[in-house]
């Protein structure tokens, strides 16, 4: 009998719970019993949460690469493929490929519910090992996991996934999901109450968050209630969505960066289970899996004067960039207009056979524009576009850079731009621009910018609510999305919700000599498509699914996208 690939978790907890229970019966002789054997009595479940932290928000090498980097860092606008050199062109992952969207779907179902079972079952009331705060933290791992993996798909198995009693999961409606996400962190909250960290976890060392601090844990379910309500906040049916974001509103958010949840990075660890960015760009792939920074994220930081650039960022090597004078003039013109645009002075001369555009080193800084195809990718030369910064992919992979960038789960700063986009929204009361400044200032801290450099932004226009309410709250959005590099996922959720940055989630221009038009045509990634495994062996539910939701395409939007 076929079944879901998903439900073959079912095993999986089947044997986590033999191995708890000893694999004996009440009619084994005493003498039967291994003394050595774990049980639920001496088993600590605090040990599935750092498995829940780090397979959700930091995974190994192969699942970074292909779930965050190949599409939501991508979908997001923040990094792009395809300079020359690079295996493929910018066109991948804007067209479904099983190689790489069902590696996501397949590794982050089968590594993590499973956990969050166990954890749930073992610590509530009724339990083997009941406790209030690390149920909670259970319902907030929950909430958030599920909410990166409903925004990415739409309607996904939810509701039964590994529950025991069925083969084939039924998709449920991200509505649904919402809603009893937003109880699940209502109910954490009312849990933890005053709880602090002496009461909390049997191992803090085991969270790797908040090493056990709930009123940390609380502000996070509460922050994540805000960014799960304002995301729902328009969409049909929310009707749930204001009362969320009230509720939250109402208690205390994340206000410092010693509350945002992250999984750090260790530099001393050489294994690519740790490595993220890093293992990708000196070791996977040589010249071939390395990627740049957008043309719209450079764009951005360079036309604020964000300090944030150089932390973003590397200046182009420039130099000499050298092209045949055969070249379709149609490319050189690109090249030329968007060197001009990008304000990256350069001087242009020609010898016997080439065309030679000379630019000043390590000097300016130049994003990549989205979705480059194959004819023009030789003319991307490597020079020509910034890297990442030593903070993203470290300085080597012997003797990496201290520190490194974090698994971003949730930034203190998201909570804050939140509060001011729902103040915007008249959901709540209070000073949208503060909150608005207080987003940006922990944004720029939580990438080392200077208290200096930080008053200095602040002086500018950039910084400041002036505008009609409309140019409010694309300034608020666009800022949200800018202090969300290196978390693709919610970068690209961001712009599907709000529409901005316009030049991240505009059409491309329909030119086949330059852009690659896939089947998602010109406009905008709304969604991934569900894995084959699910679309042939769980077909009844996925047909159910795609009846409400719309065809499995990537240019079918979700239910509370703008």
């Amino acid at each position: 009998m076929k079944t879901s690939l998903i439900n073959k978790l079912i095993v999986s907890i089947g044997l986590i719970a033999l191995v708890l229970s000893g694999g004996c019966t009440k009619k084994f002789d005493e003498i039967n019993t291994n003394p050595t054997q774990a049980t639920p009595e001496s088993v600590d479940p605090t040990f599935f949460v750092p498995t829940i932290q780090r397979y959700t928000f930091s995974p190994d090498r192969e699942v970074w690469w292909r779930a965050q980097l190949i599409h939501a860092d991508r979908f997001a606008d923040h990094f792009r493929f395809g300079a020359a050199g690079s295996w493929w062109d910018d066109g991948l992952s804007y067209e479904y490929s099983p190689d790489y969207t069902d590696w996501y779907w397949r590794d982050y179902y089968t590594r993590i519910p499973a956990s969050i079972v166990e954890l749930l079952k073992t610590t509530r009331p009724e339990g083997s090992k009941p406790n209030k705060n690390v149920y909670a933290v259970g319902l907030i791992l929950k909430a958030m996991y599920y909410q990166m993996l409903t925004d990415s798909f739409g309607d996904i198995p939810y509701s039964q996934v590994a529950d025991g009693k069925t083969l084939s999961p039924q998709y449920d409606a991200q509505l649904d999901i919402y809603k009893q996400s937003i109880t699940d962190l209502g109910d954490a909250i009312t849990l933890i109450g005053d709880a602090t960290i002496e009461n909390a976890f049997v191992k803090v060392s085991t969270d790797l968050f908040y090493n056990g601090d709930m009123q940390k844990w609380k502000k996070l379910a509460n922050s994540m209630r805000l960014r799960m309500g304002m995301r729902a906040l328009g969409a049909q049916g929310a009707d749930f969505a204001a009362t969320a974001v009230i509720a939250s509103l109402g208690q205390p958010l994340m206000t410092a960066i010693t509350e945002t949840a992250k999984v750090d990075k260790d530099p001393a660890q050489t294994g690519y289970l740790d490595d993220g960015y890093n293992n990708i760009w000196w070791v996977f792939g040589g010249e071939g899996s390395k990627w740049k920074l957008s043309q719209s994220l450079i764009h951005i930081l360079s036309s604020t004067n964000d300090p944030r650039l150089a932390k973003y960022a590397k200046p182009i090597a420039g130099g000499a960039i050298t092209y045949p004078k055969t070249t379709d003039a149609e490319y050189l013109a690109f090249i030329e207009n968007l060197l001009n645009t990008e304000k990256v002075p350069f001087t242009k001369s020609t010898t016997a056979n080439d065309i030679v555009y000379t630019i000043a080193a390590n000097t300016y800084y130049l994003g990549q524009p989205a979705r480059m195809n194959d004819k023009i990718k030789s003319l991307l030369v490597y020079n020509l576009f910034s890297d990442p910064s030593d903070y993203v992919i470290g300085n080597d992979y012997t003797q990496r850079s201290t520190p490194m960038m974090p698994g971003w789960a949730y930034s203190a700063s998201e909570a804050q731009f939140y509060k001011a986009l729902a103040i915007l929204k008249g959901v709540g009361s209070g000073n949208a621009e503060q909150a608005y400044q207080d987003g940006i200032r922990l944004a720029m801290e939580q990438f080392s910018v200077t208290a200096g450099d930080i008053a200095t932004f602040m002086g500018t226009n950039a910084a400041k609510l002036n505008g009609s309410a409309e140019e409010n709250y694309e300034k608020v959005a666009t800022q949200l999305w800018v202090s969300l590099y290196g978390h693709g996922f919610e970068a690209w959720a961001v712009a599907r919700k709000t529409g901005y940055p316009k030049s991240v989630t505009q059409d491309i221009p329909n030119n086949t000599k330059i852009y690659a038009i896939t089947s998602l045509g010109v406009g905008y990634p709304q969604r991934m498509q569900y894995s084959t495994n699910e679309t042939q062996l769980n077909q009844t539910n996925v047909a159910a699914a795609i009846s409400r939701q719309g065809p499995d395409k990537e240019s079918t939007k979700i239910w509370w996208a703008k």
